[in-house]
């Protein structure tokens, strides 16, 4: 462990010029999900994926009243084509949130982002105990400290319109954590979440069944901010990435917090198409008034 005290944070402005992104030129946004794909056996989901398949995927460009009996008529969901850079990704999401209104429809985006350090607004720089030169520290406007966005890394961020949901920001907080939750259980993976520390938590392998809570590692960060009632940034799942990286800071501001990632405690590990299906459903579960069409 690194006991030099850690450089100041770099402006986020500066990666942008460094790396060239100024925007989203020449970034591609990616297809929107295929809904079919996983739903077109479930038919107590049929009337979902008409909403979806004709109103998500093929009408990108149209707003649509907002009906509070269909709110998945509104809804959107987009995955990114290939390993993305954080900083374009971030500006698109924030350009996303200031420009929408009240009939725009929510969307959620499934990215996996090249290997990035982001802090917090309340993000300190001694939580960052290693410099990478080759790896980017972003300053971000989501709350929380530090964490690490890299390859084998399922991020979901949620553009929602937390007034039309009738959500506050603990519902928000709540519904993910939940989301999370019953995801890694349909791959037989017991988590938790914890009240004094946000994300989530997986049981460790271990013969003793009393292990507490507090000793649980941590397989998925959460963080939002919230502007002008919606949200925007999201989750990030650990699949198969690499955790040294995370070894080099105090994940979101926690001193030695063990963390986790899928692939260690499922055989044969899932793909992450199939994890990011799974999650999409089990986000739906938790959206008002769809949890009838995704029964668990």
């Amino acid at each position: 462990m690194c006991t030099a005290p850690a450089k100041p944070l770099p402006d986020v402005t500066q990666h942008a010029e460094r790396s060239g992104h100024d925007g989203l030129e020449n970034h591609e946004m990616g297809e929107d999900f295929c809904w079919e794909s996983f739903l077109s056996e479930q038919s107590s989901c049929q009337r979902v994926v008409e909403y979806l398949g004709r109103e998500a995927a093929r009408a990108t460009n149209v707003d649509i009243a907002p009906d509070p009996d269909n709110l998945a008529a509104q809804f959107r969901v987009r995955q990114f084509k290939g390993i993305q850079a954080y900083w374009p990704v971030f500006q698109a999401m924030k350009s996303f949130t200031e420009a929408r209104h009240d009939h725009s429809p929510d969307e959620l985006w499934l990215v996996e982002h090249q290997s990035t350090f982001t802090q917090g607004q309340a993000g300190k720089p001694e939580h960052l105990l290693n410099q990478f030169p080759d790896i980017p520290v972003v300053a971000t406007d989501r709350g929380g400290q530090i964490t690490w966005h890299g390859p084998g890394q399922l991020v979901l961020y949620c553009l929602l319109d937390l007034n039309r949901l009738g959500w506050n920001v603990r519902q928000l907080v709540s519904n993910t954590e939940t989301t999370l939750i019953h995801t890694l259980r349909r791959f037989d993976i017991e988590a938790a979440a914890r009240p004094d520390a946000p994300g989530v938590y997986v049981r460790p392998h271990t013969f003793d069944c009393e292990v507490p809570l507090s000793l649980w590692p941590k397989i998925a960060s959460l963080g939002f901010k919230i502007r002008r009632g919606r949200s925007y940034h999201g989750l990030a799942l650990n699949l198969d990435c690499t955790l040294a990286y995370f070894d080099q800071i105090n994940p979101c501001g926690y001193a030695g917090l063990p963390m986790a990632r899928l692939r260690d405690f499922v055989t044969p590990e899932p793909s992450h198409e199939a994890v990011a299906h799974t999650l999409i459903q089990e986000f739906f579960c938790n959206y008002p008034g769809q949890g009838d069409f995704f029964p668990r």
